[in-house]
């Protein structure tokens, strides 16, 4: 993806408002990387008292180790034409540590030529945390199923279905997960049990 360059005033004033309405952290770049703008959303989210200290430094220089290397190839990327984005972790100037969703994207003239670069970068710190804490409980329910081995732990979908089948369950029904999955509950029942359950009506 490419962006035009607003061609006046006015387009100028509306796109500043609709920047500084924005949650993200919306930067515009000189060719060379340096800071041209900043939202408010992003002196918020990088947790900047004071604007001005961010406006003509590197933008590649405020990424710590390996990162800094990803954010000045996406610079250039940028700078020649082609977008680039990256995930990386990097500290605001108070030293909290967020994740980051960025994308980088030439803004050209009227010629195609690009002018600046525009840096869009999404804190994703509590998105990453909420996937990673649902990993974590989904290990630990597959850790209780593995070990519940004295106890049939058996789930249905709305069809009756077997979807899940532990290792109890396999040692006391005597069958095991490929042969159930898949298949209607009654079968763990003789007839003669299946013709005494009511049927739902």
């Amino acid at each position: 993806m490419k962006i035009a360059v607003p061609t006046s005033s006015d387009e100028t004033a509306q796109l500043r408002m609709i920047l500084d309405a924005h949650e993200d952290c919306i930067k515009v770049l000189e060719l060379d990387g340096r800071v041209r703008s900043i939202n408010a959303g992003g002196v918020a989210a990088l947790e900047i008292g004071d604007p001005g200290d961010l406006l003509g430094a590197s933008w590649p220089g405020t990424w710590q180790n390996d990162m800094r290397d990803v954010a000045e190839r996406a610079v250039s990327d940028a700078a020649a034409g082609a977008a680039a984005s990256f995930i990386g972790s990097a500290a605001t100037p108070k030293g909290t540590q967020k994740l980051w969703d960025v994308r980088v994207t030439p803004m050209l003239d009227q010629q195609g030529a690009p002018t600046a670069i525009l840096v869009v970068s999404r804190d994703i710190t509590e998105l990453q945390k909420a996937r990673d804490d649902r990993s974590d409980l989904n290990a630990l329910h597959s850790a209780i199923l593995a070990s519940s081995t004295d106890y049939a732990i058996i789930a249905l979908d709305r069809d009756g279905l077997v979807t899940l089948w532990n290792e109890g369950a396999r040692r006391i029904m005597q069958w095991t997960e490929d042969e159930i999955l898949g298949r209607p509950a009654h079968v763990f029942f003789t007839p003669e049990e299946v013709a005494a359950c009511p049927s739902p009506k």
